[in-house]
C-alpha cells in the first residue's frame, strides 16, 4: 500500500514537473513569435513627428495694407483669430483660416496712416506681438515668433479671401477690413525654410525564428499529452 503511494505520488510529482516545462516552452515560444517584428538592438533609432518651426509660418503686411499668411512648412496650421491693432487702435478680431502644407492665404486689406505706424498681434500663445518701423520683426509669447515684413510681400497664384469685417470705428487709422482683390505683383521676397531631417529606421534583419516557434510549441504539447498518458 505504501509502496503504491509513493509511486502515485513520485508520478504526480514528474506530472506537476512535466506541465510547468511545458507552459514555460510553450510561453518562450509565443514571445520569440512575437519579437520577431520588433527591432533587434534597443538602441535601434525611431523615427519622430517633426517639431513646430516658427519661422515657417508668417503674416506678412505690405505698404498697400495687404495682410497675407505664409504656412512654409510641411505641416498643417490650424485656424487662429487675432486682433490686429495699429497706433494702439484695435481694427477688431480676425479669423486666419487654416493652411495646408507650403500654402498661403490673403487675410484682408487695412487702411494704413500716413508715414510710419506701429502695430501689433494678439491672439493665441502661436500668435502675438508687436513691431513698428518699416521693418518688423513681432517678438511673440515663449519661444513662439513671427516674422513680419512691413515692405515686401510675395503673391502665389492660389489665394484664400476672408470676408469683409467691420470693427468699431476710431479716428486714426480707420478700422474697416476690405475684400482683398486680386493681387498685384510686389517685389518678391524668399521666406528661408529651415530643413530637418528625419531619421530612417534601418530595416529589421530576419531573425528566423519561425521554425523554432512552432517546433517548441509542437514539443510543448508532446510533453503535455505525454505526461496526462503517463498519469493514467
Amino acid at each position: 500500500m505504501k509502496d503504491l503511494i509513493k509511486t502515485k505520488f513520485v508520478t504526480g510529482i514528474t506530472v506537476l514537473a512535466t506541465l510547468i516545462l511545458a507552459g514555460v516552452a510553450v510561453f518562450t515560444a509565443i514571445r520569440l513569435y512575437q519579437l520577431k517584428g520588433e527591432p533587434v538592438a534597443p538602441n535601434v533609432p525611431v523615427s519622430e513627428p517633426k517639431a513646430y518651426s516658427c519661422e515657417e509660418y508668417k503674416i506678412l503686411l505690405n505698404t498697400n495694407g495687404i495682410v497675407r499668411i505664409i504656412n512654409s512648412s510641411t505641416e498643417t496650421q490650424p485656424s487662429r483669430t487675432i486682433d490686429l491693432i495699429v497706433n494702439g487702435t484695435s481694427l477688431g478680431n480676425f479669423t486666419i483660416p487654416a493652411l495646408d502644407p507650403e500654402s498661403d492665404a490673403i487675410l484682408g486689406g487695412i487702411n494704413l496712416p500716413t508715414g510710419d505706424f506701429n502695430w501689433s498681434i494678439t491672439g493665441d500663445i502661436f500668435c502675438q506681438g508687436d513691431s513698428s518701423g518699416t521693418q518688423h520683426e513681432t517678438s511673440l509669447c515663449q519661444t513662439f515668433s513671427f516674422s513680419v515684413n512691413a515692405q515686401t510681400i510675395s503673391p502665389t497664384p492660389t489665394i484664400s479671401v476672408i470676408p469683409t469685417q467691420s470693427p468699431t470705428s476710431t479716428p486714426a487709422p480707420t478700422g474697416q477690413i476690405t475684400q482683398a482683390p486680386t493681387p498685384t505683383p510686389f517685389p518678391t521676397s524668399t521666406a528661408a525654410v529651415s530643413a530637418s531631417v528625419t531619421p530612417v529606421q534601418p530595416p529589421l534583419p530576419d531573425t528566423g525564428v519561425s521554425l523554432y516557434t512552432l517546433f517548441g510549441i509542437g514539443l510543448g504539447l508532446f510533453i503535455i499529452v505525454g505526461s496526462i498518458l503517463l498519469a493514467l
